[in-house]
């Protein structure tokens, strides 16, 4: 059980190496934040994903994890980087989708939370990255 373990360990250790998260030096293990922060987004994006599939397996509640996962990764990146605005349109479609599980659930009250935060980051991004807000909106039409 130890052994397999291990390996596990060692092969994530490896895999988090070869994306340059981690570097091994004298020094020992050393993180590179900016890589990280590109591995998140790209974790952000296959919960968003994996949701999707989810929903349209009728999977509400395993989608909502899946949406909630992508909703933490979103407001980490979004705070650590308030002026990044393709985090911040992320914190919105994350809260978007949290919302349509929500109203599918029957849940309308947080639904209607989770749609507000939504318009306001939206609404934030109207004003400072128009480019942003028209695919917003353009994907709300459909």
């Amino acid at each position: 059980m130890f052994q397999l373990k291990y390996q596990r360990c060692f092969k994530v250790l490896r895999y988090v190496a070869v994306l340059g998260i981690l570097a091994f030096s004298s020094q020992g293990l050393t993180i590179h934040p900016a890589t990280a922060q590109t591995s998140d987004t790209v974790s952000l994006h296959d919960f968003i994903k994996q949701g999707d599939s989810l929903v349209a397996q009728g999977k509400s509640v395993d989608a909502l994890k899946m949406y909630r996962q992508a909703l933490t990764i979103a407001e980490r990146l979004a705070k650590s980087d308030p002026a990044n605005t393709g985090w911040q349109y992320d914190l919105g479609i994350s809260n978007e989708r949290v919302g349509d599980v929500q109203t599918t659930q029957g849940d309308l009250t947080a639904a209607l939370r989770s749609y507000q935060v939504r318009h306001d980051i939206i609404s934030r991004l109207a004003k400072t990255d128009p480019t942003k807000a028209r695919k917003s909106s353009a994907r709300d039409r459909t």
